[in-house]
């Protein structure tokens, strides 16, 4: 009942007329959230401004998720909420390049090179 007349409270007479005014419900439509994860950021986005209202998009690196498509969402798939309601997104930026370590080097090993006598090491055994 959303309205009365007589008012709430008014006194009336046994058998007047009294009219009430009933809600014929909520004029609220649902939408069924789909699965976004793992669409690609534009067409989730796209999707979610028809129906939703995007309130974030967050960044993160996904090994699983490829770069630029959607790793979450902040309502569950398949509930049921008010066309409008708010939908957040988190976006993958790709697999994290992590830069390699280096291998060790050895150290390198002195090459041995002869050392030949210089000419006063040389004895003269000429008589």
């Amino acid at each position: 009942i959303t309205e009365m007349s007589p008012g709430a409270g008014s006194l009336v007479e046994y058998g007047s007329t009294v009219v009430l005014t009933v809600s014929s419900g909520s004029s609220v439509e649902y939408m069924k959230v789909s699965d976004y994860t793992g669409v690609a950021e534009i067409i989730a986005v796209a999707d979610v401004q028809r129906y939703y209202r995007l309130k974030s998009v967050s960044y993160e690196y996904s090994d699983e998720i490829p770069q630029g498509h959607i790793i979450s969402q902040s309502v569950p798939a398949g509930l049921y909420v008010p066309k409008g309601s708010f939908i957040s997104f988190t976006i993958s930026l790709g697999k994290e390049f992590v830069e390699p370590t280096p291998e060790p080097t050895q150290e390198p090993t002195p090459e041995l090179t002869p050392t030949l006598p210089s000419d006063d090491q040389f004895v003269d055994n000429v008589n």
